[in-house]
């Protein structure tokens, strides 16, 4: 039986699955390089986790049929689909430093747009335990965009009326936690333990940055890898396809997207600051009114990826403070690798008021200082 799931995108193309694979309407390479046996990116990272004693056996082997990984094009991608099922008891520290670690290589990849449906967390038919963040499809972004999209968009009880609330970025690998692990356990084991699987794993991730990058392009046209770029909220889309009205002026290359049906789908080549869309299925057209860029995606698409990944890496560190301390748990110390993090509601960082927001809200910008 075939199931669709997603967003309908170029020319009314879904991600399906079918058969026990999962078939993908664009090129693979964020999925290929985290997960493929035949990754030298991935061999590298469970070299360099294994050696300071962290278990990345939640990121599963998985089997592509003939990928496209650069090439630019709709062509349909066969993947071996991950299945799963709920846990039967709760996470370890060993689990949880490996969620933490997971979090330092997304940050690294410069991942975005992770929701609840694109997340996997449960344990695999071998037991393993599995947290899998599956469509990584927005890559190579900087730091303007990370705590922003991996991170949730706003707190809790925030009176936002989107049932986005606790689905986006992260909110939802910390629901699937307290479902599985009491509350009581935050302070002393859920916190300090994500928080050093991030640290610790970052430290490395930054070390050997240049090996991990000549490994993650060995043998790829780099120039032709494409990430996708998300000019506006989807379910605006949706409401404006239902016949509402909302606040932003769209572009003609929207329009065109949506009057076919389409939830408008753009991307960009990697280190180009074009933003380009599908103006039939075997072209593609960069848009013309690039002022707009900046108003709606808050992106310097000129910036390198890696120009700021010890920021980039920083940042992730003190959101994740602040995301947990969403939890009733305001006052813990964490024993990290090499430093004692004592944090207070609002002891530990220096914020410009605001710092949580509604996705509705205009986003922040860090002012923070690290006193560790």
């Amino acid at each position: 039986m075939k199931e669709m799931f997603g967003d309908k995108h170029n020319f009314n193309k879904y991600v399906e699955t079918k058969g026990g694979y999962v078939f993908k309407p664009r090129p693979v390479f964020g999925e290929y390089s985290l997960y493929s046996s035949e990754s030298i990116f991935r061999q590298k990272l469970l070299a360099l986790a294994q050696g300071v004693g962290i278990d990345l056996s939640n990121l599963p082997e998985v089997e592509f049929k003939s990928p496209n990984i650069d090439k630019v094009s709709l062509e349909v991608n066969k993947i071996f689909q991950i299945k799963y099922e709920a846990l039967d008891s709760g996470l370890s520290r060993e689990n949880l430093e490996s969620i933490g670690a997971t979090i330092s290589i997304l940050t690294w990849l410069g991942v975005v747009d992770l929701h609840d449906d694109n997340i996997l967390f449960g344990r695999s038919d071998r037991g393993d335990f599995i947290f899998a963040p599956v469509d990584l499809e927005c890559i190579f972004f900087g730091d303007d965009f990370l705590g922003r999209d991996l991170l949730p968009s706003h707190s809790f009880n925030c009176g936002c009326e989107t049932e986005y609330c606790m689905k986006f970025g992260l909110s939802s690998v910390f629901k699937h936690i307290l479902r599985y692990n009491d509350k009581k356990e935050l302070s002393r084991k859920i916190i300090p333990s994500i928080l050093k699987g991030f640290e610790s794993f970052s430290k490395v991730l930054f070390a050997k940055k240049d090996e991990l990058k000549a490994d993650l392009f060995r043998g790829v046209r780099v120039e032709s890898l494409i990430s996708r770029v998300i000019l506006l909220n989807t379910g605006k889309y949706m409401r404006y396809l239902e016949g509402n009205e909302i606040e932003e002026v769209l572009l003609e290359e929207e329009r065109v997207q949506l009057r076919r049906g389409d939830i408008p789908y753009f991307f960009k080549f990697y280190n180009d600051d074009r933003v380009y869309y599908w103006s039939s299925k075997n072209k593609y057209k960069d848009i013309k009114n690039h002022s707009v860029l900046g108003s709606r995606t808050k992106q310097d698409y000129t910036k390198l990826w890696h120009e700021n990944l010890e920021k980039n890496f920083e940042n992730m560190f003190v959101l994740l403070i602040i995301f947990l301390d969403m939890y009733p748990d305001k006052n813990y110390k964490v024993q990290l690798e090499d430093s004692l993090v004592l944090y207070k509601a609002r002891g530990l960082i220096l914020f410009n008021r605001g710092i949580r927001y509604c996705y509705k809200r205009t986003p922040f910008k860090l002012g923070i200082k690290l006193n560790t």
